[in-house]
């Protein structure tokens, strides 16, 4: 199992155990860059997350997609780290009537 995958993982079981959330990857067909996750928090937020290997860089289509998400007002996270997962679904839970955007780095 790659580093990526197992960050996903220990995400997705952190968020289920934790807040009864869910952590599903998606794959849209033909949107290059496209997040390939979607938080959902009951009675919060849905965000797309971008998880990224540690050292590992996102690419143009990445970051045009991440940037372009920000700017229409959704939710988009990238996450090279558990602690910074959990960070922002803390930060997130705190200010679910909040409408700004939180992107992690």
């Amino acid at each position: 199992m790659g580093k990526e995958s197992a960050l996903k993982r220990k995400c997705r079981e952190w968020i289920e155990g934790e807040y009864g959330g869910r952590l599903v990857h998606v794959s849209p067909k033909g949107v290059n860059g496209y997040p390939d996750s979607d938080l959902l928090i009951p009675g919060c937020h849905l965000v797309k997350v971008e998880f990224k290997a540690p050292g590992k860089i996102l690419s143009p289509e990445q970051r045009r997609e991440g940037q372009w998400l920000l700017e229409h007002g959704f939710q988009y996270w990238t996450v090279w780290d558990f602690e910074t997962f959990k960070e922002c679904v803390y930060a997130l839970r705190w200010h679910r009537n909040d409408a700004t955007t939180t992107a992690a780095s």
